[in-house]
Order: C-alpha cells, then sequence, then structure tokens
C-alpha cells in the first residue's frame, strides 16, 4: 500500500513544477496519509476503505503551482543574475594584472598607480563572488524527479567541498613555497610580493568554478 500511497502523490504533483519546496511537500503529505491509512486500518477497516478516506482531504495543487511558479522565476533570475555577476568577476581577475604590465616600465609614479589598479580590481572582483555565495534565493530547482537524487547530489556537493578544501590548502603552501624560493634565490623581496596577488588569483578562480558547479 505503501507504493500506492507514494505513486497516488506522485500523480498528483505531476504538473507542479519540481522544486525543493515541492518535494518537501510530497513527503510530508506521503506521511500524513500513511499515518492516517495506518490509523483507520488499526481501527478496523478494510485496505481499500482505508485508503479512499485517507485521500479524502487532498491539498489545493492550484496554490502548490502558483507558489513554485514564484520560486522558478526568483531562481532563473537568480542564475541569470549569477552567472553574469561570475564572469564579470573572472574577467576582472584575467585582466587585473594589465595595468601592471602596461605601467610597470613607466617608472614612478605610474608603475605604483599599475599595482594600486590591479589590487582594486582584485578586491572588486573578490567581493562579487564573495557576494555571489551570499545572496541566494530562498529555494532552488532539482533536476531530476527523484528525492534519492537530491540526497545524492547533497553527498556529491559534500565532496567537492572536501575536495576544494584540500586544494586550497595545497595552494596556499605553494604559493608561500614559491614566494620564499624566489625571494631567497633572485634577492627581489620588493616585488616578489606579487607571487602572493597572482596566487591568491589562481585560488579564487578555482574556488569560483567550485561555486558555479554547485549553483
Amino acid at each position: 500500500m505503501d507504493s500506492k500511497i507514494k505513486q497516488y502523490v506522485d500523480n498528483l504533483f505531476e504538473e507542479v513544477p519540481k522544486t525543493r519546496k515541492t518535494y518537501e511537500i510530497k513527503s510530508e503529505l506521503i506521511l500524513s496519509i500513511s499515518s492516517k491509512y495506518n490509523d483507520l486500518i488499526r481501527s478496523g477497516l478494510n485496505e481499500e476503505e482505508a485508503y479512499l478516506k485517507s485521500i479524502e482531504n487532498e491539498v489545493n495543487i492550484n496554490n502548490i503551482i502558483k507558489e513554485n511558479e514564484k520560486d522558478l522565476k526568483e531562481s532563473e533570475e537568480y542564475r541569470k543574475k549569477y552567472s553574469k555577476r561570475y564572469s564579470i568577476g573572472i574577467m576582472l581577475y584575467i585582466l587585473c594584472p594589465t595595468p601592471v604590465i602596461l605601467l610597470g616600465d613607466r617608472g614612478f609614479p605610474q608603475d605604483r598607480i599599475g599595482v594600486i589598479l590591479l589590487l582594486a580590481m582584485v578586491a572588486i572582483a573578490t567581493l562579487i563572488l564573495i557576494y555571489n555565495g551570499y545572496n541566494k534565493p530562498t529555494t532552488s530547482m532539482i533536476d531530476d524527479e527523484l528525492y534519492a537524487e537530491f540526497i545524492n547530489w547533497k553527498k556529491l556537493s559534500d565532496k567537492d567541498r572536501i575536495l576544494e578544501r584540500r586544494i586550497k590548502s595545497i595552494l596556499n603552501s605553494l604559493i608561500l613555497l614559491i614566494y620564499l624560493i624566489v625571494s631567497f634565490t633572485y634577492n627581489n623581496w620588493e616585488i616578489s610580493w606579487i607571487i602572493f596577488i597572482i596566487g591568491g588569483i589562481i585560488k579564487n578562480i578555482i574556488i569560483g568554478c567550485f561555486e558555479y558547479k554547485n549553483n
């Protein structure tokens, strides 16, 4: 009977957009109907009577569809804005060395202006990616019909976060190692600090790719 109840709820929600809220409502409805069904069986009704009585009070699907249409629109708008901001942030990271390249050989104060512009572009790009990470809609789409698929997605996301932390740790160690090797080898401490900026750019691009993938 559990499979029959699940099939009934699946059919009930067939035309409803598949969002996280939909899956939560479906899960709650299945539990509620199953609980009513079991209570009616214990009260002495046969299986068919208990099943029919347990599904008498159906949820208002039209209201759920309207709510989900709003959520879907919000989610789609977020994706467009997220992709646009992400592209701008990555573009700033890629182009940020340009002022140093163009102004670095012109002497003081142009070389300093180049460094300032580089730092400004890095700061703006970082703020954009941070804003992207925190500015998320209240709901998000789930691609597959089975709730188990969403659980698998969560597990994959957890694995991505573990991998991301490991990559960040490795990159931090490599950046420091390269900085020390270059500085001691060439004794150019006054400019070798730029290695930290370049390394930070690479690290943020990788983090941005993980965030983009997970969204």
